[in-house]
């Protein structure tokens, strides 16, 4: 009677457990279907964005041209099917003739309004980049064949009565900028260092770029725009105004050491 008694009351606690588990399984589909997955739709054009900035291309193939508040965008292929945007003043971007052609980019230091005017007409604070001044085509289009135009007769010369030229006015130089003072440099004249930039735009950290800080000195009258490799401490570029004045320099005296040290420093500190 006992082993009979032990046998139904294990049947009734089976039955409790399973009218217990049809609750749960229940309630764990009821939280399944009210978090069902979902999956994030992302416009293509909201991750779109235009090549970064990386140093000068020469030659390459111009892909768009777009007028920015701080200067001309001009996106260009270069060797190697790498795709950068440079800075360039805002004629360029009227030339669209340029866009989908072969062209010679010619560049010029000069100053542009920083970044952090976001765009405020009022705001008086420059950058100095490399910027894209002039491009050439390089490649001629084809001409249809035409014949040779008759050459129009000379006219006869009309003597004139000779008129004096005025001597030409030079125009007033603006004083170059005078920052810190780093010593004497080889050529005996004072050298002064004006401070430091980067025009790597979104490049990653691990781009050479990085590496090439821009800087601004003055030496004597001439404010010089240089790109340090701060790898070599070298200067790759000199500038002076629109004129390319050296390349790879090394410097030659304690002054001009001094400044490429500084904008390493300041670069990367």
């Amino acid at each position: 009677m006992a082993k009979l008694y032990s046998a139904w009351t294990a049947v009734l606690l089976s039955l409790t457990l399973g009218a217990c588990n049809p609750q749960t399984a229940q309630t764990a589909d009821q939280t399944s279907a009210s978090s069902p997955s979902s999956e994030a739709v992302t416009d293509p054009s909201e991750s779109a964005s235009p090549a970064p900035l990386q140093p000068k291309v020469e030659l390459g193939t111009v892909q768009r041209l777009e007028m920015g508040d701080r200067a001309c965008f001009v996106e260009v292929l270069g060797a190697g099917g790498h795709l950068s945007q440079q800075f360039a003043e805002f004629e360029v971007c009227y030339d669209s003739a340029l866009v989908g052609q072969p062209a010679r980019l010619f560049y010029q230091p000069k100053g542009i309004p920083a970044a952090s005017c976001q765009g405020d007409p009022e705001c008086r604070d420059l950058e100095m980049v490399l910027l894209i001044v002039a491009a050439e085509l390089t490649e001629t289009p084809t001409t249809t064949a035409q014949a040779p135009a008759i050459p129009p007769t000379a006219p006869k010369p009309v003597a004139q009565a000779p008129v004096s030229t005025p001597a030409p006015t030079s125009v007033p130089r603006s004083p170059a900028p005078r920052g810190d003072y780093m010593g004497i440099a080889a050529t005996g004249e004072e050298v002064y260092y004006n401070g430091v930039n980067f025009q790597c735009g979104d490049l990653p950290p691990s781009d050479r770029c990085w590496t090439r800080p821009n800087v601004s000195y003055t030496i004597g009258n001439d404010e010089v725009f240089g790109i340090v490799d701060c790898q070599t401490m070298v200067l790759t570029e000199a500038w002076v105004g629109s004129e390319l004045v050296a390349e790879n320099l090394a410097p030659e005296s304690e002054a001009l050491s001094t400044v490429i040290s500084l904008a390493c420093y300041d670069a990367f500190n």
